[in-house]
């Protein structure tokens, strides 16, 4: 099925040497008819036109470059080696969290280049499937051009028989992501009125708009009383429904059994970094940042995709003594403040 995105194309630069274009083409084939825009440079370049400047061009107008490698294309010299380059050097310009270059391996070779190496491979072998799944993955959930019901209906659609659309469940749970924290729930009765009025203070169910003001919404009540259980049940209910947000992040600010203190800033925002980024982001990579830097980082995310995440037991980083300063964060938690 071909849908058409809610603004512009998705391109997709294909890379690839001659002696791959089987397989370039193919991926050219199975991109297309998921919606997208992919360019190769037999079905774009036309007779008389400088074809070096429109390939350049076109990896510069591109909102994802495949590289196509093989033991053919690394050790090989000409212009599949330039247009390598050029996306390597785009690649300087993007957020360290942003997917750009996407390095598809169709055999057992070793990339030279070193920003390659560090970069999370798709094979293609020894399942083309698999790892044609794990490139729409990364394409198909960019919300910059596809909307929820776009995205799922193209995921379903990649189904090999219309029997199996009963699995649309497991898709949309693909779609949405639920943090691997979340507290399970237990003897849940009831309360099926505030999950409902939760969900309409965050978002519109028939626009798909998010509605929270100011980007924040507070579940405020006595201790015991099952706010923890309360988010975690609405977290639940999104990940089986239409919703706008892609991916979820569960923080827990509950103080440690052993030291009774809340969690710092730096393991707090590692937690949601690593979370909202599927772990593309590690703790190597954000060990020697500060809170300006990763939150940054986390901003970068938020730009780019629509996430959900909750905050359980804020109050133990907050003054709760009667006076001006209620609300605020203790001093020794002030970089919550950023």
């Amino acid at each position: 099925m071909n849908l058409t995105p809610k603004s512009e194309e998705l391109k997709v630069f294909i890379s690839y040497a001659r002696e791959d274009h089987e397989v370039a083409y193919k991926i050219y084939d199975d991109l297309k008819n998921r919606g997208l825009s992919p360019w190769i440079d037999k079905e774009h370049i036309l007779p008389g036109v400088n074809w070096m400047q429109i390939i350049s061009k076109s990896i510069k107008e591109s909102n994802y470059f495949i590289a196509l490698l093989s033991s053919n294309s690394v050790s090989k010299r000409g212009y599949v080696q330039k247009e390598l380059k050029i996306a390597l050097d785009l690649l300087d310009e993007f957020p360290p969290e942003d997917i750009f270059l996407i390095p598809v391996r169709i055999d057992e070779c070793k990339p030279v280049h070193e920003k390659i190496q560090y970069l999370h491979w798709a094979n293609l072998f020894p399942s083309y499937e698999e790892g044609i799944n794990q490139i729409l993955k990364v394409l198909l959930n960019d919300r910059k051009f596809f909307t929820y019901n776009q995205t799922k209906e193209l995921i379903l659609n990649q189904l090999p028989d219309p029997d199996d659309r009963y699995l649309e469940d497991d898709v949309i749970k693909h779609i949405f992501k639920l943090p691997h924290n979340l507290p399970t729930l237990i003897n849940w009765v009831g309360r099926a009125d505030e999950v409902q009025n939760l969900k309409a203070k965050i978002f519109n169910s028939d626009s798909q708009s998010i509605e929270i003001t100011g980007g924040a919404l507070g579940v405020i009540g006595s201790a015991g009383i099952g706010k923890t259980m309360l988010a975690s049940k609405l977290l639940n209910e999104l990940s089986k429904e239409n919703t706008p947000f892609t991916i979820s992040a569960w923080v827990s600010m509950r103080p440690d059994l052993g030291t009774n203190r809340p969690p710092n800033f730096h393991i707090v925002t590692d937690l949601i970094l690593f979370t909202l980024s599927e772990n593309t982001i590690t703790k190597a990579a954000t060990a020697k940042d500060d809170f300006h830097k990763k939150t940054e980082r986390i901003l970068s995310i938020l730009k780019k995709k629509s996430c959900l995440i909750v905050f359980d037991n804020v109050e133990s980083v907050l003054r709760t003594e009667k006076s001006y300063y209620a609300g605020y964060f203790e001093p020794e938690f002030n970089d919550y403040a950023h």
